[in-house]
């Protein structure tokens, strides 16, 4: 089963999300304004070109996101990437990966965290 990385946002599950992270037991005005902001944060969607360069199987790389058509893991290419080697040289490393590759990878890493809930913890006296 090889499919795309949906990457759609439900507006109502975030909507609901938002008010329950903020506590909200009614609808207010200012609990809908709260909500869309944080809809609006958080579903920047990925643009549909750099999507079908995506892929999540669980039967390649343990289900990991990769590159469509390799095994190349998505994480791989952020570390790489973070590390400072650069685009040339991921390329001469992985000669079936393309320019658009790199930037998918970087796309769909961001709109993962645009989806991740940090919650911070207060430190003991």
């Amino acid at each position: 089963m090889d499919n795309n990385w949906a990457g759609q946002v439900d507006n109502n599950q975030v909507f609901h999300k938002a008010l329950t992270k903020f506590k909200c037991n009614s609808v207010t005005m200012r609990h809908q304004e709260v909500a869309a902001a944080y809809t609006r944060a958080r579903a920047e969607p990925m643009d549909e070109h750099l999507r079908q360069r995506i892929a999540v199987d669980p039967t390649v790389m343990a289900g990991k996101p990769v590159i469509r058509g390799t095994r190349i893991p998505v994480e791989l290419i952020v570390r790489m990437l973070a590390q400072g080697v650069s685009d040339q040289e991921i390329r001469g490393e992985y000669p079936r990966l393309e320019p658009e590759d790199l930037q998918a990878a970087l796309a769909y890493a961001a709109s993962v965290l645009a989806l991740e809930d940090v919650f911070p913890i207060a430190a003991s006296p």
